[in-house]
């Protein structure tokens, strides 16, 4: 039986190496993220409010973005 486009991976074809790549990339960029945050909190112990408050920006904006994308999607149908 021919396999299906799921079932490849980055031996087969390029869309399954970029897919790797992808996942590589967040996966280094994940880590950096929490050494960079260890790292910060070390520096001033007071700055998990200053963390606090960027996470709760990030939250806000990507409700928002969320929120106008089904906007638009409403629009359409």
């Amino acid at each position: 039986m021919f396999p299906i486009w799921s079932d490849w991976d980055f031996k087969y074809t390029k869309k399954g190496l970029a897919k790797k790549r992808a996942k590589t990339a967040i996966a280094y960029l994940a880590i950096f993220g929490v050494f960079a945050i260890i790292v910060r909190l070390q520096a001033n112990p007071q700055g998990m409010a200053g963390v606090k408050v960027l996470l709760v920006n990030y939250v806000k904006s990507a409700l928002l973005f969320a929120a106008n994308f089904l906007k638009v999607i409403e629009q359409r149908i």
